[in-house]
């Protein structure tokens, strides 16, 4: 099977849209798929797992390469197609790609195309004009209706494109998952002695991209609170993002230095030698008395890298009671799901943890299970075989 994959993913870049593609597409190479890899920056050739890479330039100037991207994308992606054919093409949806959707499907080919979020639903949240929400919502709703296949990442996003006009039949849930021989338990001794860490204090986990909808400073707020009658608790985070700033000038107000550690961006690989070191892992979503976040994740749930991650290092959880990786959550009693709204609530996850670490260990134990029995990048590969598989199938009938 030959694949051609496209995404807005720089490859040097340890994002969660780079780790998601580069996951994927080395999952599906290992699965015997031929995977050509269409992405941004400066790499060419083999890449990652054996993948082929055709990275796109980009410049400094945001607004240029807002231009140049779905021109290079499209004469890229024609020549391509072209040349080969391709049984699959997957691109993971943004409104960048939205041109090259359209120009696949004139061309007859079969267009997977992958959605993770509701890119108005984003662009409100940050407050952007709204003709750029209106610009976006028509872009999203185009390419969507015009692909072969939907892959929404939660349930809530399914629900939310049939809304948009998108047909059932045509839609199928692929979830996040994780790498778990990358992501898996590490002796907790072990890391704490390479990354310099005592031994004495209980660390908690939060991991991800520091913006304003994950609700950083809602951490921080139940974390200080906490702090006052847990003097041996450290709050780690990892990551980078536009907040880093706010959050770091709040942890100075709380009179916090040296109880809450900014790791900044981390290589991919090391990311679970932090996560070996934490008692409990902490999802992102808390949207507090933000009604432009909390109808964010209305409409599109959540399926958070992070948290499978936190499953894949056996961490316990504790996440906001968001659809779709709530109800995960719930079902295999690996952790705590909170009201997103409430400050105390966390701090009381937090208090429960720590009061009994040994039986939540146990129930982070579950959730390693989980990942291994049902969430690993390669079910999801697999999945998406399966589903070429069957449009295959359906287009032969329909030319009996």
């Amino acid at each position: 099977m030959k694949i051609l994959m496209i995404s807005g993913a720089e490859f040097t870049a340890s994002s969660g849209v780079t780790i998601h593609t580069l996951e994927m597409a080395g999952c599906l190479a290992e699965a015997g798929a031929r995977v050509t890899l269409v992405l941004l920056g400066r790499t060419w050739g083999p890449g990652w797992k054996g993948v082929d890479v055709v990275a796109l330039p980009v410049t400094r100037n945001k607004y240029l390469n807002g231009l140049l991207r779905p021109v290079l994308v499209c004469v890229t992606v024609l020549f391509l197609a072209l040349k080969i054919n391709y049984d699959l093409v997957y691109i993971r949806d943004s409104i960048y790609e939205t041109p090259v959707v359209l120009l696949l499907r004139l061309l007859g080919r079969v267009v997977f195309l992958e959605v993770n979020t509701m890119v108005a639903g984003d662009l409100r949240a940050k407050g952007r004009a709204p003709w750029k929400l209106i610009v976006a919502g028509w872009a999203q709703r185009k390419a969507c209706i015009s692909a072969t296949l939907v892959l929404p990442v939660t349930t809530t996003l399914a629900g939310w494109l049939a809304g948009q006009g998108v047909p059932a039949g045509r839609v199928a849930v692929v979830p996040n998952g994780a790498n778990p021989y990358l992501y898996r338990p590490i002796n907790r001794n072990s890391v704490l002695a390479e990354l310099g860490l005592d031994p004495a204090k209980s660390y908690l986990c939060f991991a991800g991209s520091l913006a304003a909808w994950q609700g950083g400073n809602m951490i921080i707020e139940s974390f200080s609170r906490l702090a006052r009658y847990y003097p041996d608790t450290v709050l780690l985070v990892i990551g980078e993002g536009q907040d880093r700033n706010v959050l770091e000038a709040e942890v100075r107000r709380l009179g916090l230095p040296g109880r809450v550690i900014f790791t900044g961006r981390l290589p991919y690989h090391r990311v679970p030698v932090y996560m070996n070191a934490c008692t409990v892992g902490i999802g992102g979503g808390w949207y507090g008395d933000n009604p432009l976040i909390e109808r964010r994740f209305r409409f599109t749930g959540s399926s958070a890298l992070k948290v499978y991650s936190y499953l894949a290092c056996g961490l316990p959880v504790i996440i906001p009671d968001i659809p779709d990786l709530a109800g995960i959550v719930r079902r295999v009693s690996c952790g705590l799901v909170v009201e997103p709204d409430h400050v105390e609530d966390l701090e009381a996850a937090l208090k429960v943890i720590l009061n009994n670490p040994q039986h939540w260990a146990e129930a982070g134990a579950k959730g390693r299970v989980f990942i291994e029995r049902e969430a690993t990048w390669e079910h999801r590969a697999a999945l998406i075989i399966s589903l070429v598989d069957q449009v295959k199938r359906q287009a032969g009938e329909l030319l009996q």
